[in-house]
């Protein structure tokens, strides 16, 4: 019997447009970046190139000593640290505004909870844990209501990684077997999912990049996030 839901969070449980997300906050932190004196064009060249070695992680750092291993040979540690704590204590907070809220992501995780269900936030661990819990907090979530939070700190691989879904099947004992995974990426969230996972597919802000053809016996469930909160 399966016991522990999966869930991708940026177009999942955060009800939102993901590229428009990205897109704005590259543009904030640029303007971050900017108004300290950094040069942007350098400043980004490396802060990408940190972005890439996370996603291509082999697990012998956390993501977040591998990111601050590639920024520090270019910067100080401690006035970049500042850098990025002012950034997502201030103009980062205004990224909720593109957010919709409604009512399904609390109640689908009060309706697990409930059951008795393990809660993971199965997200991109490219992020500090505060600008997750942040994010989580946009979508009418307690941080504490999950078991793991994947941020930058926890995770030595990336998504799509089977790797990373294996760290955190190894923390919590578990097999895929006893798991679902719901999300709305068909690249990062279930292209390289081990196998026994089942599949939950959620269509509002579907990602597929690749064209690639959806079959309904892929998936124990292709649904929108309203459905999904209804069905359980």
């Amino acid at each position: 019997m399966r016991s522990c839901y999966f869930f991708d969070m940026d177009s999942t449980l955060l009800e939102m447009n993901q590229d428009l997300f990205i897109d704005k906050y590259f543009k904030l932190i640029q303007t971050e970046i900017i108004n300290n004196g950094y040069d942007l064009k350098e400043f980004m060249e490396l802060f990408n190139k940190a972005v890439y070695c996370i996603l291509k992680n082999d697990g012998k750092c956390t993501n977040e000593e591998l990111f601050w291993n590639i920024m520090k040979t270019k910067y100080d540690y401690n006035k970049l640290n500042d850098l990025f704590n002012n950034f997502y204590n201030g103009s980062y907070l205004t990224l909720e505004g593109i957010v919709k809220k409604t009512n399904n992501p609390k109640e689908i995780i009060s309706k697990l909870k409930n059951k008795g269900f393990r809660l993971v936030v199965a997200t991109a661990p490219i992020f500090p844990k505060f600008a997750v819990e942040t994010r989580l907090k946009w979508a009418g979530l307690n941080p504490s209501d999950f078991d793991i939070i994947t941020d930058y700190s926890y995770s030595h691989y990336s998504k799509p990684k089977r790797e990373y879904y294996n760290e955190i099947l190894n923390t919590l004992n578990l097999k895929p077997e006893d798991c679902f995974m719901v999300g709305n990426d068909l690249d990062d969230d279930f292209i390289d999912l081990p196998e026994g996972f089942q599949k939950i597919l959620i269509t509002d802000n579907m990602l597929n990049r690749k064209n690639v053809e959806i079959k309904k016996s892929d998936f124990f469930l292709i649904t929108t996030l309203e459905e999904f909160n209804k069905s359980i």
